[in-house]
Order: C-alpha cells, then sequence, then structure tokens
C-alpha cells in the first residue's frame, strides 16, 4: 500500500474530524477491511491521543480490533509498511496540530488586520456623500488612508467593539480554564460590551470592587475615543447598564440570524447582497450591530460571504437611486469571480433587477433562481425579499426561501 503523503492522511483525517464536530458518521473500509483501514483508523488514534505519553498506537489500534470477530485469523494492519506508516504518522503528528494552531491564530489575526484596515479607510468617509466623496477624493473614491493630524489611520467604533467582542469572549475561555467552571464564551461579551459602553460615556456598574472591570481594554487611552457611535449600540449598552432587557428596534448595521435549536427563528440583513458558498449561521450577543464570528477553516463548515452591491449610503439612510448601484455593477461582479460561490442570494426588487438585468420582482420568482455568466462561469442566483426596512413585514417570506435555499441547494 502506497500513500501520497503523511500531509494526505491528515487531511482525510480533519474531514473526518469536520463530520464528527457536525455530529456526522464516517465509515471507514476497505477490501478486507484490515490493512489499509488499519492503517487510516490507526493514524486517527494516534492524532485524538495527541499528548497522552508512551502510548503505543499500534496496541491501541489492535485492542480496539480484539473486539472485531475477523481479529481470531487476521492482524491489523497486516503489512510491516503500513506498520512503518502509523509509527512514521504518530511521530509527526505534533508538527500537524502546531500547523493548525498556526494557520487558526494567523487567521484570527488576519481577520482583526483586514477589518481594522478597512474600518479606518471607510471611516473618514461614513457620512459623507456619494458626490461629497468624488468630490474631495477624485474619480475612483478614497484609495488611501485620510491620516490624522498626528499621522494615524483612525478606526472607528466598529473596531473598538470588535476588539471589545474579542477580549470578552477570551475573558470566557480564559475563566474556563483557570477556574474550571464557566459559561459559553460568549455570555461574557457582555461584560465586555459595558468596558466599551464606559469609554464612551464614563459610566459603569456599581461592584463590590468599586473600579471593577471586565477587559483589559477599558484602560487603553487609545480606545477611550468617541468615533460615532451608533445610536443603536449606546442605547443597548445603556440598557445593558441597568440591568434591562435588550430589545431594540434598529434596522441593524451588520448582519444576524437569532437561533433557536438550530432553526432561523428571525434575521437581519441589511446588506443588497449576500453570497452563499453554502450556508453558515452567525450568532450574537446583545447588539445587532455586532455580529461574532469564530474564523474557521473552509474544510470545517459550510459558509457564506456577505457583501454590499452599493458601496456608500446616504447619510439619511435613503434608498441609493439605481444609478448609482449601477456603477458599483462591476466591482460586485469581481468580487463573486475571487469568491467563486455555490449560489448567489438578492435581496430585494431593485438589487436583483440590477444584478439580473432584467425587471425582477421578487414575489413572483420566490424559490427560483436565474443564471448568470461572470467571467466564464455559471451561477444560479435566487432573488429573495428584501428584510429590513419597508420589507420587514416579509421577514417570514424570506426566512422561509432562504431555509429551502439552505436545504435544496
Amino acid at each position: 500500500m502506497e500513500y501520497e503523503s503523511i500531509e494526505s492522511v491528515n487531511l482525510l483525517i480533519d474531514r473526518i474530524e469536520d463530520f464528527e464536530e457536525m455530529e456526522g458518521y464516517t465509515y471507514i473500509h476497505c477490501r478486507g477491511g484490515v490493512g489499509r483501514t488499519g492503517t487510516i483508523v490507526g493514524c486517527l488514534k494516534a492524532r485524538e491521543l495527541f499528548g497522552y505519553k508512551d502510548f503505543d498506537v499500534l496496541q491501541v489500534l489492535r485492542s480496539f480490533f480484539s473486539d472485531m470477530p475477523k481479529s481470531a485469523h487476521r492482524r491489523t494492519p497486516d503489512t510491516s509498511e503500513q506498520e512503518k506508516f502509523i509509527i512514521d504518522f504518530t511521530q509527526k503528528v505534533g508538527n500537524h496540530k502546531n500547523t493548525q494552531k498556526d494557520i487558526i491564530l494567523d487567521s484570527i489575526k488576519g481577520c482583526l488586520m483586514a477589518g481594522a484596515a478597512g474600518d479606518a479607510l471607510g471611516y473618514p468617509v461614513e457620512f459623507m456623500s456619494y458626490r461629497d466623496i468624488l468630490s474631495k477624493y477624485g474619480n475612483k473614491g478614497i484609495t488611501r488612508f485620510d491620516l490624522s493630524k498626528d499621522e494615524k489611520a483612525l478606526v472607528s467604533d466598529d473596531t473598538q467593539m470588535t476588539l471589545f467582542t474579542a477580549c470578552g469572549m477570551l475573558m470566557g475561555v480564559t475563566r474556563g480554564y483557570m477556574r474550571g467552571v464557566g459559561g459559553a464564551p460568549e455570555d461574557y461579551v457582555d461584560g465586555a460590551y459595558l468596558d466599551w459602553y464606559y469609554t464612551q460615556t464614563g459610566l459603569k456598574k456599581r461592584h463590590i470592587f468599586d473600579d471593577y472591570h471586565y477587559t483589559w481594554l477599558r484602560d487603553l487611552p487609545e480606545l477611550a475615543h468617541r468615533r460615532a457611535p451608533g445610536n443603536t449600540c449606546m442605547s443597548a449598552c445603556e440598557k445593558l447598564l441597568n440591568n434591562e432587557k435588550v430589545c431594540n428596534s434598529s434596522k441593524g448595521c451588520g448582519i444576524k440570524y437569532y437561533l433557536n435549536d438550530e432553526e432561523i427563528t428571525s434575521i437581519v440583513v441589511p446588506s443588497s447582497v449576500t453570497t452563499l458558498g453554502m450556508y453558515a449561521f452567525q450568532r450574537c450577543s446583545n447588539l445587532q450591530s455586532v455580529y461574532v464570528s469564530w474564523p474557521t477553516p473552509i474544510s470545517a463548515y459550510k459558509t457564506f460571504s456577505e457583501t454590499n452591491l452599493g458601496k456608500c449610503t446616504q447619510i439619511d439612510a435613503r434608498p441609493l437611486p439605481d444609478e448609482i448601484l449601477e456603477s458599483y455593477l462591476e466591482l460586485l461582479l469581481k468580487e463573486i469571480d475571487i469568491v467563486n460561490p455555490k449560489i448567489i442570494i438578492t435581496f430585494g426588487n431593485q438589487v436583483s433587477s440590477i444584478i439580473l438585468d432584467k425587471k425582477i420582482s421578487v414575489s413572483e420568482v420566490r424559490k427560483k433562481y436565474f443564471d448568470k455568466e461572470i467571467n466564464g462561469k455559471l451561477y444560479k442566483i435566487f432573488p429573495v425579499y428584501y428584510p429590513v426596512g419597508n420589507g420587514i413585514f416579509n421577514i417570514d417570506k424570506a426566512i422561509e426561501d432562504i431555509k429551502w435555499i439552505i436545504k435544496n441547494y
């Protein structure tokens, strides 16, 4: 038996572990269910037992195999080559584990840095009209950081709250490790948001220890700046401070699915276009304007990519006219070509019509897709009700259609 490499078996086991995370099962078998099967199972056991001292993976494998009737006349694995492969694999498991850890850490850093960079690029123009942006920065809009007087690219409250969200979750994880007890990491985010609220207002809860705080970020001077925090964030934090239930009526400025036993119960999606590789649910704490997403390898979960057709907004949040949205169409098509999604969902009649270059009435095409060729590739595009603003009356229909698309495609 020949294997391409130890890494190819590691990738196979990655997929097996992915199925286990999703409560799935993997059936492993070869012709006899002993040699090649035993080799893969042996490597799987080596990964499971990594970190334990003085374990003999072949002994563990054969102990499991001894419960099978065929063990009376067969041995697993049944060649010395297969035994050697398992032993070599076991000796290199640590390298793979470290590589995985580095990839995850690099993904987390990349998400935070890229998000902050994009935020800093857009912050100076956040409340400018499309016309004013072109007037100040030229026909291509803002393409470089607009530095402050002290030569810094300033981030907005979005990055501030992202950092406090991450810090709150880390607090939950750390508490669990240090004390052996604790809730889900996201359950600690409320406290982190109160720390952020303190940096904006100087208000804090009264505790036995007067200066109690949840995160070390609270006392960083660099974060104690008001960068146009949203009314929803501020009012929700005020309710947290006063021990009131957080239930705001904002249209939201992120994306949020409310989950109940893995079912979508309500949805807030302010973006004009959402592209889905397949699907994933984003879970949030109390604020609609913040969403929490663990950086996860693509192989582990079905994922989505979310974007906007319009790359600007009017200061009073009025819908953009067709000509402005159409000016961004070429950029959107480039994004789709890069992401290469399995399916695409467009929200609302206006955006759906512009992208498909034909008049679309969502009510007439529910659960139907249109083929669109982009850079030589054919994509399925599903128009769905726009579930915010005036479209909030169709939110149940939007949920129903999205669930149907997820199930069938």
